[in-house]
């Protein structure tokens, strides 16, 4: 009876927590969109830009040669000013969504709320005054 009662628990609980959204570093284009739905905004600059919004989140993917680089994520549904603050958990699972299967370390090295891959694949750095997290690939940065 009781094994019964904590299986119920396990079965219901994940879909009373929200699921934290998140496009994944390294996917096509064609992933993102079946994934989320087709963006909602595109910009054509020399990285292509598309916006999605999944799950309580706007999330800007800026794809190179049609894979995915870079990902900023903004907490809300993008018609706030300034987007809602993320929780610490929400910022963790978005890293590890994001890892490729790769842990991430926070750096004290640099000022701020900065973490990396520990093969320097991947970095990320949450941007207080604009509530946003952003993943990026290290060769998208290098040039």
């Amino acid at each position: 009876m009781i094994l019964r009662y904590f299986l119920s628990i396990a079965l219901v609980l994940p879909c009373l927590v929200p699921a934290v959204a998140g496009a994944r570093m390294g996917e096509t284009l064609a992933q993102c969109v079946k994934r989320y739905g087709p963006a909602v905004e595109e910009w054509a600059t020399k990285e292509n830009t598309r916006w999605f919004r999944a799950n309580g989140f706007v999330m800007e993917v800026t794809l190179r040669n049609d894979v995915c680089v870079a990902i900023s994520y903004m907490k809300g549904d993008g018609s706030e000013y300034l987007p809602k603050p993320m929780s610490p958990k929400e910022i963790a699972e978005l890293l590890s969504k994001n890892g490729r299967g790769l842990t991430w370390e926070k750096s004290d090295k640099v000022p701020g709320d900065w973490w990396f891959t520990p093969n320097g694949e991947y970095g990320a750095t949450f941007i207080p005054r604009t509530n946003q997290l952003m993943i990026f690939d290290s060769k998208y940065v290098s040039g």
